[in-house]
């Protein structure tokens, strides 16, 4: 079996009968790369994090996902295994610069085709709704390259995230299309935002669910679209997209008329884990 790159480098670091738990992959935020080191390989990290830097030059740290995602905030813990100590980075991503800190905000660099997806489906003068805003990169690519919209309203609970949109419409200059916005997106919507937008995203496959009341109803009156996302345990792919269709019927019980529109799995969080994007037209 052909080793992947990081097995190659760590070949004589660690022990051949450890070179199985090697993760497969791993994210590059910036000049930062985070990985999660699997248990059985806990007392070789230090050595994978200098692994990383030896095949990316440019990466200048190293963290190691110490907690899994979590709370409200959407947080992971990191601790650095190579390099400088330090969490904030800049990214870029289809010409635009954010500033991020990753123990600060939630931020996760593989969805970028999905926020790539999002930004092409937008129409000129549109109104949008950016409910789990994080550090306001959709929101961002949106203004930066559909600038005939109207505007964006981009919400989220984290004041630390809210700052960061803030930065970042400035960094990129679309500070006159975005309106940030500090509070939980449901309240904000229904006492601010009632019935103003053409399109709602839901950039939060563990929790949008519970919040699809409140997108409905920030939708303008004649109709709109909802990037919808789901999280479900599921033995393939296609079992993912039909249990997504499912919890949607469930939870619209034929009460309200909307058409599916593209529906896909966006990614595997772990096995049998899947995050599934089903955008909903409204008539």
């Amino acid at each position: 079996m052909r080793k992947k790159p990081l097995e190659k480098v760590l070949c004589g670091v660690v022990g051949d009968e450890m070179l199985k738990h090697v993760p497969s992959s791993f994210d590059l935020v910036g000049n930062i790369a985070i990985i999660k080191v699997p248990p059985e390989l806990e007392n070789y990290k230090f050595k994978i994090g200098e692994a990383i830097s030896r095949l990316y030059k440019s990466v200048k740290t190293v963290l190691n996902v110490s907690k899994p995602t979590e709370g409200s905030y959407r947080l992971r813990k990191y601790e650095v295994i190579w390099g400088e100590e330090t969490t904030q980075t800049i990214h870029k991503e289809y010409g635009c610069r954010f500033k991020v800190d990753l123990q600060k905000v939630f931020f996760n660099p593989r969805l970028s085709f999905e926020r790539k997806r999002i930004v092409d489906s937008v129409k000129p003068f549109e109104t949008i709704i950016n409910m789990f805003a994080g550090s306001g990169i959709v929101s961002v690519l949106i203004a930066k390259w559909k600038p005939e919209i109207d505007k964006v309203y981009s919400i989220d609970i984290n004041p630390e995230a809210y700052l960061s949109m803030k930065e970042n419409m400035f960094l990129n200059k679309v500070e006159n299309k975005i309106i940030p916005i500090l509070g939980n997106a449901e309240k904000v919507i229904k006492e601010f935002l009632l019935g103003v937008a053409d399109r709602v995203i839901m950039l939060l496959p563990s929790f949008a669910l519970n919040y699809l009341e409140a997108a409905i109803e920030g939708l303008k009156k004649e109709g709109g679209v909802i990037h919808f996302y789901h999280e479900c345990r599921a033995a393939n792919k296609d079992e993912a997209i039909k249990k997504t269709l499912n919890a949607l019927k469930e939870k619209f019980k034929n009460d309200i008329s909307f058409k599916y529109g593209e529906k896909r799995v966006v990614r595997s969080v772990s096995p049998h884990i899947y995050h599934v994007a089903v955008d909903l037209v409204f008539r």
